[in-house]
Parts: structure tokens; C-alpha cells; sequence
């Protein structure tokens, strides 16, 4: 709003692991994957009113089983999740006299009882492949 030029600090990092289990010859894996994002200053950089615009960490976890049935058929099954958190806070408890803003310690805000409001996004999904 003042013509600072200000950056928005993310930081992030994704891991995932694959791993054939030692039964059916091989046919059976197992996958998941795991990865975050989350910002420490975009919440003071944002004006109040927009904080329910803005998400400040999101968290994204997969995860998988699959099974070869011939070498060119598989079956799948898989879960994801993803959970953003917001920068509003709910449930908002009234504190007359009280400004709105930042306080120390991250997501507060005065009289809202400092609970993030966050939404989350499951999903599972069966699949059949085949290769030729």
C-alpha cells in the first residue's frame, strides 16, 4: 500500500518413497509422498482484511498401493490429502476496544482465540493400467 517493495518468504520441500514388498515376486509397491510449503511473513505483509484470501502453510500427503496383476496390467489405489491454512482465524469472539492485527506468536489475532482456520481436500482413487 506504501510503494514498498517487500518479498514473500516460502519455504518448502517435497519427500517421497517407493518400495516393492517382498511378496507376489515383486508385484506388490507401496508409494506416498509427503511436501509442505509455509510462509513467516505473509500474513504481516497482507492487510487485515484479506486474511481469509491468503494461506499461509498448505500440506499435501499421497498415499499408494498397486499390485501388477500381469506385467501389463496394474491395479491402483490411492488417497491424497491437502490442507491449507488460512491466515483468518475462526471462531471470532467480540473483544470491544481491542485493534485487529498481529501478535506476537503467529497466527493470533486479538479475540479470536488464535485458532487458524484451515480446509482441507481428500480424495481416494482406484485405477487399472494397461501397457502395450
Amino acid at each position: 500500500r506504501n510503494f514498498e517493495l517487500k518479498t514473500l518468504n516460502w519455504q518448502g520441500f517435497v519427500a517421497g518413497l517407493q518400495y516393492f514388498l517382498p511378496i507376489g515376486a515383486g508385484r506388490v509397491w507401496v508409494a506416498g509422498i509427503y511436501s509442505q510449503i509455509k510462509s513467516d511473513n505473509i500474513k504481516k505483509l497482507t492487510p487485515f482484511p484479506s486474511y481469509g484470501g491468503i494461506f499461509t502453510k498448505m500440506e499435501y500427503i499421497d498415499a499408494n498401493v498397486g499390485f501388477d496383476i500381469t506385467p501389463a496390467v496394474a491395479l491402483g489405489l490411492s488417497f491424497q490429502t491437502v490442507k491449507q491454512t488460512f491466515a483468518d482465524v475462526s471462531p471470532p469472539t467480540p473483544v470491544f476496544g481491542a485493534i485487529a492485527g498481529d501478535t506476537p506468536g503467529g497466527l493470533t489475532v486479538p479475540g479470536t482465540g488464535g485458532v487458524a482456520a484451515s480446509a482441507r481436500n481428500n480424495r481416494g482413487q482406484l485405477s487399472l493400467a494397461f501397457y502395450f
